[in-house]
């Protein structure tokens, strides 16, 4: 959601963490990515020089807490470069683990694409999230890094195909309108 590159093509990588997820101290995730949530952010793809490229990959994303603030659910909606034909978008749910207290997200897609994963929060206003990626032909996971500084947010997305990590792109979004908060057509 999520709140993210392909967390624009797929959104948010999974079991296997590239690297530990580091110890917040006492004080709760969710009040570390508090500033995320409540928000409706319009991203755009980023070129390698940093500036934004315009239309190429525009992505609008919710992020909302969910079940009495005990998760955060993350709606987005490309609004253009994605994938295919017809919209894309998906719905990112993250929760704690039951059993182990840890942040797991879940992502689905209008195209079938799934990830499951953790999210560790690295510190104040820095995510991220490593997910299994299921219904894909080109990798297995894919890890978004979502770091927010003021009213910008930046999520860089890797994808992991081979054996090795591959950034995909370096999306920059910033706080828009809550009347664009994605909506998805109704089902055929």
């Amino acid at each position: 959601m999520t709140l993210s590159a392909l967390a624009l093509m797929a959104f948010l990588p999974g079991s296997a963490i590239a690297r530990p997820c580091p110890v917040a101290g006492e004080q709760d995730p969710f009040d570390l990515v508090a500033e995320f949530v409540g928000k409706t952010w319009r991203g755009e793809e980023l070129r390698r020089g940093g500036e934004e490229q315009g239309s190429a990959l525009i992505d609008v994303a919710a992020w909302e807490w969910a079940l009495g603030k005990r998760a955060i659910r993350i709606t987005h909606m490309l609004l253009s470069g994605g994938p295919g034909p017809g919209p894309h978008g998906g719905e990112t749910l993250i929760l704690r683990d039951a059993d182990t207290g840890a942040l797991v997200s879940q992502y689905v897609s209008l195209s079938g694409l799934r990830t499951q994963g953790r999210v560790c929060v690295e510190r104040h206003g820095r995510l991220v999230m490593e997910e299994d990626v299921t219904n894909h032909p080109h990798f297995s996971k894919i890890r978004s890094t979502m770091t927010l500084s003021g009213d910008v947010m930046t999520s860089q997305a890797e994808t992991f195909s081979n054996g090795k990590w591959s950034r995909i792109s370096t999306m920059l979004y910033k706080v828009t309108d809550p009347a664009s908060r994605p909506e998805f057509p109704p089902a055929q």
